[in-house]
């Protein structure tokens, strides 16, 4: 056995080794921005979210803060063909700025039957990173190294003021992460500085879990703010 071949051979486990941990330690973030219709939130923020059933839909009205404005969206989830669950938005209008506005339309929706939860229940954030439309197997280990990575982050940022912990997390139509929660606004704002930090902010869903009943629910997608459209999660 010649000594060249013998390094070779005795080099092997650590080849071996060096390799398992690129791959492992790779990761991919998408390419594509399947989401360009529906630009990153740009500073506006949803002040306040209300619900109503109506036969299997559910209706929603949100209240948006834009600078010095008031947007008041109006919008409906349900499932549609295949299970898929759909975000619908009627209008959007637009209203100066002013606290009484605020409380007059809190009112108002009360007594239309709206109430800020339909089931008490607790909040569930739920984040996907929508991948690219194809992606080769190198890919799409480092897509999944990326949900991990993306997971130990947004988790150790959450319970370091409190917020909630990770909960779950699969592969699906995306890179999907659960996370519960007891802020649901500060918990999604850390999950944005995570996200955009990692320049993903053009490539994710952020959906609140709407409970129906004690066993079923719907997903909101509350970012982008103006996102309608198929929301699968599974």
């Amino acid at each position: 056995m010649s000594a060249a071949y013998a390094f070779v051979d005795l080099s092997r486990p650590w080849i071996g080794s060096c390799l398992v941990f690129f791959l492992f330690s790779c990761s991919y973030s998408p390419k594509e921005k399947r989401l360009a219709n529906f630009h990153d939130n740009n500073g506006t923020t949803i002040l306040s979210s209300s619900y109503k059933m109506n036969g299997d839909t559910v209706e929603f009205t949100r209240v948006l803060r834009d600078s010095s404005k008031l947007l008041i969206q109006h919008g409906q989830l349900f499932r549609g063909q295949y299970a898929l669950e759909y975000q619908h938005l009627d209008n959007t209008t637009e209203l100066k700025y002013d606290k009484m506005i605020l409380d007059s339309l809190s009112d108002a929706y009360q007594i239309r039957g709206f109430a800020p939860r339909l089931v008490e229940a607790p909040a569930i954030l739920f984040i996907q990173v929508v991948p690219d439309s194809a992606m080769n197997d190198l890919q799409s280990l480092g897509f999944l190294n990326l949900r991990q990575s993306l997971e130990d982050k947004i988790d150790a940022s959450l319970q370091a003021e409190y917020l909630g912990e990770w909960m779950a997390g699969d592969m699906g139509a995306g890179a999907n992460m659960l996370f519960s929660v007891n802020n649901w606004d500060a918990a999604q704002a850390k999950a944005l500085t995570i996200l955009r930090e990692e320049q993903l902010q053009d490539h994710v869903l952020i959906a609140k879990r709407i409970m129906t009943s004690e066993d079923d629910w719907l997903y909101e997608v509350t970012y982008p703010v103006m996102y309608q459209g198929v929301f699968n999660s599974l």
